[in-house]
Formats: structure tokens, C-alpha cells, sequence
């Protein structure tokens, strides 16, 4: 069975202003596969003042979306 790509916001709803993680920061986030939300462990690489870039490994390779900050938190 092959697994759907993560929910990712849209390049409109993160805001500008993007800061590069200089060290990515382990968090967990709420994802949404399919309208399914999942808790995931990852590190965030990226974040706007509303929204957070998280990615985390998958199988095979690595997920990565954009994620409303309120859905992720600094672990």
C-alpha cells in the first residue's frame, strides 16, 4: 500500500519573511495525510511568524511540508 504525501499549506497561507533553521530543531507535529491528522517526529528547517517547514523520515526517504505554527511543538 503506498502511503499519500502529507498536507502541506500553500506558498500564500505561510507568510514572507522565511528564516532558514541554521540547526534544525527536533519537534512534533500534527500532519495530515488524506485529511487524516497524524503526530509526527521531525525537525523543523524553516518558519514564517505562522507557519513552520517540519520534515521527517519516511519510507522510503524523507517527508516535508509547510504546517500552521499552532500544529507544532519544540521538543
Amino acid at each position: 500500500m503506498v502511503r499519500p504525501e502529507p498536507e502541506s499549506l500553500a506558498r500564500e497561507q505561510c507568510g514572507d519573511a522565511v528564516t532558514q533553521a541554521q540547526r534544525p530543531i527536533a519537534v512534533s507535529a500534527w500532519v495530515r495525510f488524506d485529511g487524516k491528522p497524524e503526530r509526527v517526529q521531525g525537525l523543523a528547517i524553516a518558519w514564517t511568524k505562522v507557519a513552520v517547514c517540519v520534515e521527517w523520515p519516511a519510507s522510503p526517504g524523507v517527508h516535508r511540508a509547510w504546517l500552521w505554527a499552532s500544529a507544532v511543538d519544540r521538543i
